[in-house]
Formats: C-alpha cells, structure tokens, sequence
C-alpha cells in the first residue's frame, strides 16, 4: 500500500471526527500542489502525497483554529511537525482541536533548482516515481 492509499484510508478514518481536513490535492501545473480542504468524505480520493507537496500546511493552524468551531486535521510531513510544536508552546490555539496526520516522507523536489536546470523552459508535464522525476517540456 503506497503512502498516499495510507493516507486516505487514515483520513477517512478520522474524518466524522473533524469538522474540517487540511491536505495536498493536484493543482492544473505541473509539479505544483495546492491545499485541500475537505469536509466530505467523498473528496477524500483527491488527497494526495508526493515529493512535490513542499508547503507547510501547519500554517493553517493558527488561522483555521480560530474560525472553524470543531477539530482541525493536518496532514504533515516530519519536517513541518515542529511549526506545530512552536505555535503549541505559544499557546496560539488549544491542541485539542487539532488532529495531525504525519506523513512519512523521503524528502521533496526543489522545484526552483530544477527550473534552474532547466534554464527556465517551460514545464508542460511532471511525474516523480521513487526517487526519479519525469519532466517534459514544450521543447522536449
């Protein structure tokens, strides 16, 4: 079972439990993830996990915690656990509306260092399997 059927087996787990799910979902560019907000169940297959979700989704905590009444949940790589801790530590939002889903991650692609390689052509496809990404381009 791949990290990201994990993920979705464990969010639909959680979720009646939550009024509100943060993750990564596809966005229309290549190598770019936008935030997912889920409250159905049904969205859950859009979720997704892969070495181009570099943003820090803890960064909804704050904001979310205020505005949403009921839990929180965040799915997070290691590295963004510790945001968490610190807002935790500030006293930011109480740490029982927030449910965490921890991810494990092998490490994310730098999209600025492979644009740099690329001299800045434009990306047109991107798929990263294992440790190897296919990139096309509009000149090859």
């Amino acid at each position: 079972m791949s990290i990201e059927d994990r993920l979705k087996e464990n969010a639909a787990e959680i979720l009646e439990d939550l009024e509100l799910l943060v993750g990564y979902s596809h966005s229309g560019l290549p190598m770019k993830i936008n935030p997912a907000f889920i409250k159905d169940k049904r969205d859950i297959d859009g979720l997704i996990f892969n070495k181009f979700c570099i943003n820090n989704l803890a960064t909804y905590a704050y904001s979310l915690a205020k505005e949403v009444k009921g839990k929180i949940g965040i799915v997070l790589k290691p590295c963004d656990t510790r945001s968490v801790i610190q807002l935790l530590s500030e006293e930011l939002f109480d740490r029982d509306k927030i449910k965490l889903i921890v991810v494990g991650c092998s490490g994310i692609m730098d999209y600025k260092k492979i644009q740099k390689q690329l001299k800045g052509q434009k990306i047109i496809f991107s798929k990263a399997e294992g440790d190897n990404l296919k990139i096309k381009t509009i000149d090859k």
